[in-house]
């Protein structure tokens, strides 16, 4: 059924997409969802030659939103992505020049955060640690040619060397999570300690506005993904069982962005997982607020309990960084 969900978010998006490129989402509004922002164009000096305006700037998606999850208290999810650009191989070279390379180059280092704020001090189970947790880290540094002039379906290739962690510190026995498990007692894995460190390759189709897509293949390196509760102890589940590849499509029209995302591991539909995310304008009084809605089934919600299948919803507001 997630498939076949992305699947016809895939259909829809390739529909509204008739040929043209389309319209950017102007203002804050996100142009990619869960696709980070590449950033194909450039600005000229006074030369006339290429060069970057920020080095400093988004990548993946930044917003705020208040989320609704099983297993889980209300809270205030917050998640903020950026990139700093190294190199890019048309800088000092003209428009006239770069026009007809069949390719180019981008290096640059990227960083997101996550982090839960659980702000009903009423709602139980109490947490040690509340009222922030903190769910993600996430750095890497790439290289992505870029393939501009290309026909087919895929103009870019990328890879990647990252690092991704919950920056939590307790193990299964500190937190004793045999008895936390039979108890339900979900919050007490917010403190166990997760990472791991991988090679991502990725590739899909890269427009400055449009119907963008991209699949990413994550070879794993080392991990702390130990589960020793429940019905999975004996199984020994690992990140890749559960995130292995990821396929992911986006499309800018009249102003709003639909993105679906979907994760599959080496267990296949037992761990796969679907996200769903739109961003539109609110306007009132005078003012234009980009509204997000985002959608999660199935597991890798977050790292500490990553093998947890919940669903989560939640509204907010969709930032930069």
């Amino acid at each position: 059924m997630r498939v076949i969900s992305f699947v016809f978010l895939m259909i829809i998006t390739h529909d509204v997409y008739s040929g043209s490129l389309g319209t950017k989402a102007a203002g804050n509004i996100p142009a990619y969802g869960m696709i980070p922002n590449l950033g194909l164009d450039l600005h000229t000096g006074e030369d006339g030659n290429y060069k970057i305006y920020e080095r400093f700037v988004p990548y993946g998606m930044s917003y705020a939103l208040f989320q609704n999850t099983n297993y889980d208290d209300h809270a205030l999810e917050a998640n903020f992505s950026f990139r700093y650009i190294f190199d890019d191989s048309r800088i000092g070279k003209s428009k006239d020049t770069v026009k007809d390379w069949k390719s180019f180059s981008q290096f640059f280092f990227s960083y997101t955060g996550e982090f839960d704020f659980y702000y009903n001090k009423d709602e139980k189970p109490y947490r040690e640690s509340e009222p922030v947790i903190n769910r993600l880290n996430n750095f890497g540094f790439h290289y992505t040619r870029f393939y501009p002039n290309n026909k087919s379906s895929l103009n870019y290739g990328e890879i990647s060397v990252e690092h991704r962690s919950n920056g939590q510190s307790d193990n299964a026995e500190t937190i004793d999570a045999e008895v936390k498990y039979d108890n339900e007692e979900y919050q007490a894995f917010d403190t166990l300690s997760r990472g791991a460190n991988y090679v991502t390759i990725k590739t899909g189709h890269r427009a400055n506005k449009g119907f963008t897509y991209q699949a990413g293949f994550k070879i794993y390196l080392s991990q702390s993904a130990d589960v020793t509760w429940g019905p999975l102890a004996d199984k020994k589940p690992d990140f890749e069982d559960y995130d292995r590849l990821r396929l992911s499509a986006s499309y800018a029209f009249s102003r709003v962005t639909l993105t679906g995302q979907y994760t599959v591991g080496d267990i296949r539909s037992k761990g796969d997982s679907v996200d769903f995310i739109v961003v539109f304008p609110f306007n009132r009084w005078g003012f234009e607020l980009p509204i997000i809605f985002k959608v999660h089934e199935g597991p890798m919600e977050n790292l500490s309990n990553y093998t947890q299948r919940t669903t989560s919803y939640g509204i907010g507001l969709a930032l930069k960084y």
